[in-house]
Formats: structure tokens, C-alpha cells, sequence
């Protein structure tokens, strides 16, 4: 009950935002910068907030945290640049770039050879459920380069 009751809380705060908070548009950079800095804020919540729910047994509540945080993005970034900026940040966390933000904080945790908490990411379902150190990095920065390209 709790956690559907923060999620109605984010989702609310996310969309009763009516007005623009910039009031001119912006450029291709600027959107990019955005995206990116909106991608580096999901993975610092992650280093944060990923410690503690695993301490006390909250994965559940932190994985419907993570799918609101996610939901609030991109509406306020639909809402405030454009779609191309919202698909470009949705994109770049299918592929596993905020993954890759939050092991470039925590480098000691990058030491796995395969990362099956990706398990919905392109490269996993393509190689048969697994995903190697390198098809990672290949993957992100796939994400991340067409990502960019989206805000063009």
C-alpha cells in the first residue's frame, strides 16, 4: 500500500505540472544535456538508495520506485524539451546506460563477467540470457550514441 501510494505522489507531482519552466526552446545541445543530466540523476538515486533497500529488504518497493522515477522523468522531459528528449533518455535506460553511470560511482561492483540483473536489455535477450562484461559496454554505448542522436 505504501508503495502505491508514493508512486500516485511522484506520478501526481510529474503530471500537475502544467506550465512550462522554460519558457523558450532550446537547442539540440541543451536537450542533450538534459537527457544526460537526468540519466546521471537515476543513477546517483541508484548509488544512493540501492544499499539501503537491499540492508532492509525493500528490493519490491525499490523496484516500483525506480519504474515511477523513470515515469516522472520522462513525462517532465516530454513535457518540458520534447518527445525526442523523452525517448532518448527511455532508450538510453533500455540499453543499460544509467548502468553504466552507476558503475562508473561504484567501479568496485563492475566486476562480474555476466550481468543478468539486465535481463530486459537488447543484448540479453539476443544472446540467449546473458550478458558478458564487453556486450555490456558494447550495448551501452550503443544506447548512448543513439541516444544523442534522437535529440538531433
Amino acid at each position: 500500500m505504501k508503495t502505491i501510494i508514493i508512486i500516485l505522489l511522484l506520478a501526481g507531482t510529474a503530471f500537475g505540472q502544467s506550465d512550462k519552466v522554460f519558457h523558450k526552446e532550446k537547442t539540440s545541445l541543451e536537450k542533450i544535456a538534459y537527457t544526460e543530466l537526468a540519466l546521471v540523476g537515476v543513477a546517483v538515486s541508484d548509488v544512493i538508495l540501492y544499499p539501503i533497500a537491499e540492508r532492509s529488504n525493500l528490493k519490491d518497493f525499490y523496484r516500483s520506485f525506480q519504474g515511477a522515477l523513470q515515469l516522472a522523468v520522462s513525462y517532465i522531459l516530454y513535457k518540458e524539451l520534447d518527445w525526442k528528449s523523452a525517448v532518448s533518455f527511455n532508450l538510453q535506460m533500455l540499453t543499460g546506460v544509467n548502468d553504466a553511470i552507476y558503475y562508473m560511482f561504484k567501479p568496485q561492483e563492475f566486476k562480474d563477467t555476466h550481468f543478468n540483473h539486465l535481463n530486459y536489455t537488447p543484448f540479453y535477450l539476443l544472446n540467449g540470457g546473458r550478458l558478458s562484461k564487453n556486450d555490456f559496454k558494447v550495448q551501452a554505448g550503443m544506447g548512448f550514441v543513439f541516444g544523442i542522436n534522437i535529440n538531433f
